[in-house]
């Protein structure tokens, strides 16, 4: 796969490389998201929901604010990821490294999930559902 490792905690060069895309030249994220198929749309989606997930184990919790809300949480490892993947193997690595809050970002994520809705009229699936709506690369414009 494009974007997706053999485990959730390594995702490709070619993830990272989108990921930082969206943090240093924000203005070319829209471009760049409307350039991918269907399936890569999805896959760096999950790739991306994947990585993030990895730190909603307690032990980054714990070092967050207390007072964020479970969405504020979920944009807090999301913009781990979005930090690139220094700082996310870092945080990833020394869970007390983690941080409070968020700060700010272009989230490639909502990129992600507008263009599906805006090309496909549907919400984004999670990989292993894409076959299940005869998804592939062919089919994307």
């Amino acid at each position: 796969m494009k974007y997706m490792g053999t485990r959730p905690d390594y995702p490709t060069p070619a993830f990272w490389r989108m990921v930082d895309m969206a943090r240093e030249r924000p203005d070319a994220l829209g471009q760049a998201v409307a350039g991918l198929d269907r399936r890569e749309l999805v896959e760096l989606h999950s790739a991306y929901r994947d990585a993030a997930e990895l730190l909603l184990e307690p032990d980054y919790l714990e070092h967050a604010s207390q007072d964020l809300s479970e969405d504020g949480i979920d944009e807090l490892v999301t913009w781990i990821v979005a930090q690139g993947e220094a700082y996310y193997r870092k945080v990833l690595a020394e869970p007390s490294s983690m941080p409070e809050r968020a700060g700010d970002w272009d989230d490639l994520q909502s990129a992600l999930v507008k263009e599906y809705d805006q090309r496909y009229g549907r919400a984004l699936p999670w990989i292993e559902d894409l076959p299940d709506e005869g998804g592939d690369a062919s089919s994307a414009h």
